[in-house]
């Protein structure tokens, strides 16, 4: 089992970023597998320690959970092919699934722990909003718990404005305009490569249940 990542995995991540071509990357396929290896096998680990607190997640195949590394550029301008980053969305259904969860986020100088819920589905987001509309307080108990505010950054693109089919008055008006939910935890690169990382994920993942819980029992 793999409790931390290993430098060579920064180290290529790095070099990605200042080389970021096909005909580099070509060069350097080996090391690619090898730090993607290196990734996978820590998220394996993570989901095993998630598991223990969030069975959702204990068949949970680690590469289903994983983000491809090439860039979808037809519609950027970026035409850069490469992410720069690697990334896992730890909940049931995979890095797919329309379910709060998990998240590790691997890039030199910009790691972070994450977890809620990023770029829902409109039928998802609005059931997100009628029950915060509707358990505000259920709600703010959970972000407003000191360990919580002490561990976590909420995090998300927001409306201007009241979405509409909600008043504007709604003491929880802040809140529903909010388009994610997500939660962030940073991290330097240095607590990555520490024996027992797999540990320390696992522990604040653990602290986000009962805001990913809140997020998951709303009807689609």
């Amino acid at each position: 089992m793999v409790d931390h990542l290993q430098k060579s995995t920064f180290n290529f991540l790095k070099q990605l970023k200042q080389n970021n071509d096909r005909v580099w990357f070509l060069k350097h396929k080996e090391e690619y597998l090898s730090a993607m290896e290196d990734f996978t096998a820590l998220v394996e680990s993570i989901i095993l320690k998630v598991s223990q607190f969030d069975a959702s997640v204990l068949e949970l195949d680690p590469k289903k959970c994983l983000f491809r590394i090439y860039r979808d550029t037809r519609f950027s301008k970026d035409k850069k092919p490469y992410k720069t980053n690697f990334g896992a969305h730890i909940a049931m259904g995979g890095k797919m699934s329309d379910n709060a969860g998990y998240y590790l986020h691997v890039q030199p100088e910009e790691s972070f722990i994450g977890g809620g819920m990023y770029h829902p589905t409109p039928q998802r987001l609005q059931g997100v909003r009628e029950k915060i509309s509707a358990k505000g307080q259920q709600f703010k108990k959970i972000i407003n718990q000191k360990s919580f505010k002490d561990t976590f950054e909420l995090w998300g693109d927001q409306l201007k404005t009241c979405p509409k089919g909600f008043n504007k008055e709604d003491p929880m008006v802040e809140y529903l305009r909010y388009k994610d939910l997500v939660l962030l935890h940073s991290i330097p690169d240095s607590l990555l490569q520490e024996n027992a990382f797999d540990v320390y994920c696992a522990k604040i993942f653990k602290k986000m249940v009962p805001f990913n819980n809140f997020l998951n029992t709303v009807k689609k």
